[in-house]
C-alpha cells in the first residue's frame, strides 16, 4: 500500500469509465458558511447530471491553520 505525504496509508479505488464520466459532470457548492474560533458549519450541495442532488450540513474544524471536514459514514 502506498503512503500519502503525511505517512498515512493512501486509499485508492478503481472507477469504471461510467463512474468517472459522472464525476466529471458533477458540481459542488457551499452555502450558509459560518465560522468562528476554529469551528463552523456550512451546507454542501453536490449535483450530478441526471441524478438527484445531495445536500448535507457539515461541521468543519480548523487544524494547524487549515479547515478540514470529516466525510465518514
Amino acid at each position: 500500500m502506498k503512503e500519502s505525504l503525511r505517512g498515512q496509508p493512501e486509499q485508492t479505488s478503481q472507477l469504471d469509465d461510467r463512474e468517472l464520466s459522472k464525476l466529471r459532470r458533477s458540481s459542488v457548492t457551499a452555502r450558509n458558511v459560518e465560522h468562528d474560533d476554529g469551528s463552523g458549519t456550512f451546507t454542501m450541495r453536490m449535483s450530478t447530471s441526471g441524478e438527484e442532488s445531495i445536500t448535507q450540513e457539515l461541521d468543519p474544524v480548523q487544524e494547524e491553520g487549515s479547515w478540514k471536514v470529516c466525510f465518514s459514514s
